[in-house]
């Protein structure tokens, strides 16, 4: 739950990569996994980690232990139904945690890797180095969104296909590589403040069903998947962020209203009007919402 994704649907997943292998067999194939949840869970995965870590470089050797690693799966020539049996126990390990993902390319596992391990920063303002969390899919999603289209292509470039595990557990494509009309970014990618404030913007949602799923849990609505809890707390953040409700706790207080009312309150008029006229204290809306009636 706390991840906002949904168990992995391995079936429809197999059979979908299978489809990919037989319909491009001349690619080579690898998984694209974010130790770092590993770490975080305190998990072992279901073989040791192997192929490329991304943070095995000079200067990274804190990190090293959560690194993202480019693991080859499929080669050409290789049966197809014995590499998706190989990997379908990462897909279990993975289930319900936004770690992993499949790459096709014509290229070698070690120069794809040298890639990704390049692009995997990115510079901000003042010349300020950030990393990017290129196999956390939640994060790769916003990328995808927020980077400008050469930006997207100069991370791209080496792949013909980029396979990520949505939110409700399905393979789902990625659009990558080259385009004839868009020219490709050295790196490192500079990023500008309002990419930098879109990247936060689309982890608040993430980090507040993180915090009460594990300090809150009490107040999750029972019987729904990962994915439909996360989507109300999307719709909860997006009408504070669209009024202005900047506390933590009256941000809280809109989460477990849409929580209790499967997101029906939030489009109330009462509370619309309530949150348009800022008629409450700030860090006390909870109280608010209950002298006005509202759940």
């Amino acid at each position: 739950m706390k991840y906002g994704q949904d168990a992995t649907q391995i079936d429809s997943i197999q059979q979908s990569l299978l489809h990919a292998i037989q319909t491009h067999p001349g690619l080579n194939w690898y998984l694209w996994c974010d130790s770092a949840f590993d770490a975080a869970d305190d998990l072992q995965p279901p073989a040791p980690y192997g192929g490329f870590n991304m943070y095995d470089a000079a200067g990274l050797e804190r990190i090293r232990p959560y690194a993202p690693w480019l693991m080859p799966f499929y080669s050409p020539g290789e049966n197809t139904q014995a590499a998706i049996q190989r990997i379908t126990p990462w897909m279990d390990h993975a289930s319900g945690r936004p770690m992993l993902s499949f790459m096709a390319t014509v290229h070698r596992a070690a120069d794809v890797a040298a890639h990704l391990r390049e692009f995997s920063w990115a510079t901000a303002a003042k010349d300020e180095r950030m990393l990017l969390r290129l196999a956390d899919t939640r994060s790769v999603v916003t990328l995808a969104n927020v980077l400008r289209p050469e930006q997207w292509v100069a991370i791209t470039r080496p792949l013909a296909h980029w396979f990520i595990i949505s939110r409700e557990g399905l393979l789902e494509p990625l659009s990558v590589g080259s385009h004839p009309d868009v020219e490709s970014l050295a790196s490192p990618i500079q990023l500008d403040d309002d990419q930098i404030n879109a990247i936060a913007s689309a982890a608040e949602p993430d980090g507040y069903l993180h915090h009460i799923a594990t300090e809150l849990p009490e107040i999750l609505p029972p019987g729904q998947h990962a994915s439909s809890v996360y989507s109300e707390v999307v719709r909860a953040v997006e009408l504070a962020t669209r009024y202005a409700v900047n506390q933590h706790p009256d941000l809280l207080s809109l989460i477990k209203l849409s929580f209790a009312t499967r997101g029906e309150a939030l489009s109330d008029e009462r509370l619309i009007f309530l949150l348009a006229g800022r008629d409450y204290q700030a860090g006390q809306l909870q109280q608010t919402l209950l002298q006005k009636g509202l759940p």
